[in-house]
């Protein structure tokens, strides 16, 4: 096990996130660190549903629709599976709780994203995140660290 950081960035509107991709698409972030997470905007009648592909996520199930793309991913397709789901949580909350977000956070970020709110969350060591949150900051109604224990596998 080795210790991570992660930089959780709420966003009002699509415009503030897709504002923060941009910065870090012109800098030297390593872009694989970088999970996205929003609110899709169509109601589907099926519960408890996903699609994936390879490092994107489209679910639908008690808490309304979703999609996750980036690391983040795969704990949410965990979260899946897991028997943590509660009442509490969905996948995403439960994803997100697996990683090291306490379940206060883990339940106020599915509040935001169910309230047409945007998550960019960096995973990394602490000097990369440090600088990302910097990057989330500007246009980020909140930003928030989280310290998790995961299996980070070498690079």
């Amino acid at each position: 096990m080795m210790s991570f950081q992660m930089a959780v960035g709420v966003y009002d509107d699509h415009r503030s996130a897709d504002a923060a991709l941009g910065a870090f698409l012109s800098s030297s972030f390593d872009l694989s660190q970088l999970s996205v997470v929003g609110k899709e905007h169509h109601h589907d009648l099926y519960a408890d549903a996903y699609c994936r592909s390879a490092d994107r996520t489209l679910y639908s199930g008690k808490f309304g629709t979703f999609w996750v793309a980036g690391p983040l991913t795969a704990a949410v397709i965990h979260g899946l599976d897991s028997t943590t789901l509660s009442a509490e949580l969905n996948a995403l909350g439960v994803g997100l709780f697996m990683q090291g977000v306490p379940l206060e956070a883990a339940v106020e970020y599915e509040a935001a994203v169910r309230d047409d709110k945007y998550l960019l969350v960096v995973h990394g060591v602490e000097v990369d995140v440090d600088s990302a949150a910097a990057v989330m900051v500007p246009g980020a109604a909140k930003v928030r660290m989280h310290t998790g224990n995961v299996s980070i596998p070498p690079a």
